[in-house]
């Protein structure tokens, strides 16, 4: 389903791309709407709709284990700051309608398309990665004492670089209305439009943010049975950084005065918000539909294998080290390695079942 999903998408929008011919000489900025930019709204209707009924399946069966490990706050509080990067980006390039409140570039250009947008949708996943990191893989920091609101304070400074950039840009006045164009010469339309600099620092600010996000999902690579999504996390994120690389271009470049870059740029925010989504809570989501029960015991099964990736590790290296030692001793060595795996299995077990509640009370 998943898979399913982000290939139709993408498929969309490589067709849409291709069919435009790429970089068309003639700049469109005529004050209806084109068939592109209709064929783009309708589809962000569709998936909003969609997303809206998974949130409300999500939230309904959210006693389920395995979607209730899966960080439901950062998962859903993610999707609407994508949702929020997605109206920003739409509104801030004259897709939709510009008058009264709707033509306003510092709030649409800047807070909702980056501080509540992109950098929220950042900053989410990244603290999710964050947050499981230290859940799976520092058992020494899960017995100490937590506190809900100490959690989103974190959250909250892991946000605060790009809040203030923001607010620095808005009150310096970095972002500004563009007229576009037309081919005979006339002005109809504004787009709103920051300065290179300012383009420069948010992009140089977001490509932090995925370094550090690559960075957690490169230490969570082992961590594939119970949570399969980081076998593909940091393929994504590789996928994503080069997105964001045309993204960056085609802004820098000023192509978003152009029809096709407008559709890019739009298509990019869309399909890599929905990619992340549905590749943290497509499986396990399945699962509940199709397979209740048996999902969540083998979720249950796995976890025991995925909560101590280290001791796995150390496990594995201290029977390489012992098998390369001589016959002599083979015997003794087995007894040894028996010991040490029947040791390990139950830590393991005991680890699984305080790395659970670790995920529920987060």
């Amino acid at each position: 389903m998943v898979c399913l999903s982000v290939c139709i998408q993408s498929s969309i929008f490589f067709f849409y791309v291709f069919r435009m011919q790429i970089i068309p000489l003639e700049l469109s900025t005529a004050p209806q709407l084109t068939l592109g930019e209709w064929i783009l709204i309708s589809y962000t209707i569709a998936v909003f709709f969609f997303d809206l009924l998974m949130v409300g399946y999500i939230l309904y069966h959210r006693e389920y284990k395995p979607l209730k490990a899966k960080q439901l706050d950062l998962v859903i509080l993610s999707l609407i700051a994508g949702w929020f990067y997605m109206l920003g980006t739409l509104q801030a390039r004259w897709v939709l309608p510009h008058s009264g409140v709707f033509s306003n570039c510092a709030f649409w250009g800047i807070a909702a398309q980056l501080m509540l947008g992109g950098y929220l949708w950042i900053v989410a996943v990244l603290f999710r990665l964050y947050r499981l990191n230290y859940i799976l893989l520092n058992p020494q920091i899960r017995k100490k004492a937590r506190h809900p609101a100490w959690m989103y304070l974190r959250l909250f400074l892991f946000w605060v670089p790009g809040i203030l950039l923001c607010l620095i840009a808005i009150g310096t006045g970095g972002v500004s209305h563009d007229s576009l164009p037309k081919d005979d010469g006339t002005f109809t339309g504004d787009m709103c439009h920051s300065n290179k600099d300012w383009t420069k620092g948010f992009l140089g600010l977001a490509l932090v943010y995925f370094l550090v996000m690559l960075y957690y999902a490169f230490r969570l690579r082992n961590i594939r049975l119970s949570f399969n999504e980081f076998a593909y996390t940091k393929y994504l994120g590789v996928v994503v950084l080069v997105a964001f690389s045309v993204y960056g271009i085609v802004l820098m470049l000023d192509y978003d005065y152009y029809l096709w870059g407008r559709i890019v740029i739009g298509y990019i925010v869309l399909l890599c918000t929905q990619a992340f989504f549905c590749f943290q809570i497509g499986s396990p989501v399945w699962g509940c539909m199709f397979d209740r029960e048996n999902y969540a015991h083998q979720f249950r099964m796995n976890m025991s294998k995925d909560a101590t990736p280290s001791a796995r590790k150390q496990q594995q290296s201290s029977s390489k080290q012992h098998s390369s030692q001589g016959q002599s001793h083979h015997g003794t060595e087995n007894e040894k390695r028996d010991s040490i795996v029947e040791m390990h299995d139950i830590r393991t077990s005991q680890t699984s079942d305080s790395v659970q509640v670790e995920l529920e009370a987060e």
